[in-house]
């Protein structure tokens, strides 16, 4: 790879998988400066994925890979609960 060689491990297939969730709910840029815009469907397909590693892997991680995957699935989740749900009404005074 140009730049040197990247480590190849279960935390980095975390990390891309986490990624593409984290473009697709919205608040980065793409390579000429312009917004992309959130994409529900793509980010909960990508936590969807995210899921299913968890599941297929449970007891089989080292504490490290537990700890990533778990942290990323929680603000994943998070993030997307906030996208989706609907806005609240500003009370009346």
């Amino acid at each position: 790879m140009p730049g040197g060689d990247v480590a190849v491990n279960f935390i980095e297939l975390i990390n891309l998988l986490a990624m593409q969730a984290a473009i697709s709910l919205g608040g980065y840029q793409g390579p000429g400066g312009e917004r992309i815009s959130p994409n529900p469907i793509a980010a909960k397909h990508h936590i969807d994925l995210l899921e299913v590693l968890e599941k297929k892997t449970a007891g089989n991680l080292t504490e490290e890979e537990k700890r990533v995957l778990d942290g990323v699935l929680y603000e994943l989740r998070m993030q997307y609960v906030q996208m989706v749900a609907p806005p609240r009404p500003v009370p009346k005074k």
